[in-house]
């Protein structure tokens, strides 16, 4: 269990003990002090589950780029591998037509931004 679930089930075994004590409590400060840790517990609670929040937001975005990336260099590699990429030189050798050459050289300068 990772860290974070391990205290967010930490924070709930606060609450299901405190929610007991409160109903067995013996006066009305006992019960304000049990009421108040399961508020506290509550907050921490949410506290965690907006950072996850924060996270997975922050994740997706990464991801989102990374798959911009893989696609640019999809694109670049058909590129290269499209037959009319290449034309023969005048010494019978094929060489990659240089004005589609910059534009694979685009593409990968913006998969590396």
């Amino acid at each position: 269990m990772s860290n974070l679930l391990q205290e967010i089930k930490n924070y709930l075994d606060s609450i299901r003990h405190n929610a007991v004590n409160a109903a067995l409590a013996r006066n009305a400060n006992e019960y304000g002090v049990c009421v108040k840790i399961v508020s506290d517990c509550e907050e921490a609670i949410l506290s965690l589950f907006q950072k996850l929040d924060r996270e997975y937001w922050e994740l997706r975005e990464q991801f989102e780029q990374v798959q911009a990336k893989v696609e640019r260099y999809k694109e670049v590699l058909e590129w290269y591998a499209h037959p009319e990429t290449y034309k023969r030189a005048g010494n019978g050798e094929y060489v990659i037509m240089m004005d589609k050459g910059w534009n694979a050289q685009q593409a990968l300068k913006e998969g590396e931004s």
